[in-house]
């Protein structure tokens, strides 16, 4: 069963690792279209709890360490400034607050069934799914163990999570990739 060391000891060869309840997962870099989205909503939710001193995000390839045998390493990682002590310099040493996955083809069972209930049972409390070839946000809370869909955002619709009282964000900036001719969500 793999673990800590393995995790740190991935190969460097342009791939995300992440180990789940022991198993070894890997995916491509990520798409430009995902870089994107990753980078606007970084921004908006950097921006919105920055003001109100509320926590602190970090961008994907960030580990979370989750125990011995489930190290991942979620698009967007919000860790609450009362919880702060879990960040040390290497990772995020348990539970953050909230973990974000914007899902590509390649990546979407993982980040639906199995990256959900490895999140669920290490007890994040929410969870949201950004799918930019479906052009939504969907935000869950965790409840009971499991995770419990607060509401699903589609664009043109402005996404406010529950999480964040008073952020607003257009899904359809999030989503506008434009300036790039010929891009395609991947």
């Amino acid at each position: 069963m793999l673990g800590y060391e393995d995790f740190w000891s991935a190969p460097d060869d342009g791939n995300r690792y992440e180990i789940i309840d022991g198993r070894l997962y890997a995916s491509p870099t990520p798409g430009i279209c995902h870089q994107i989205v990753s980078t606007r909503l970084q921004s908006s939710i950097t921006h919105h709890i920055d003001r109100r001193e509320l926590g602190f995000v970090f961008p994907s390839l960030t580990a979370v360490i989750l125990g011995p045998h489930r190290q991942v390493q979620p698009d967007l990682t919000f860790v609450s400034r009362e919880r702060r002590r879990m960040v040390t310099e290497r990772e995020i040493a348990g539970a953050p607050d909230l973990a974000v996955e914007i899902v590509s083809p390649s990546t979407k069972e993982a980040d639906r069934v199995i990256k959900s209930a490895a999140y669920a049972d290490s007890g994040i409390s929410w969870y949201w799914i950004v799918d930019p070839d479906q052009r939504t946000i969907e935000e869950y809370q965790l409840e009971n163990g499991q995770y419990r869909l607060i509401r699903r955002w589609d664009e043109p619709e402005v996404f406010e999570p529950k999480l964040f009282p008073g952020l607003t964000l257009p899904l359809e900036g999030l989503f506008d990739w434009s300036d790039f001719e010929g891009l395609e969500p991947v």
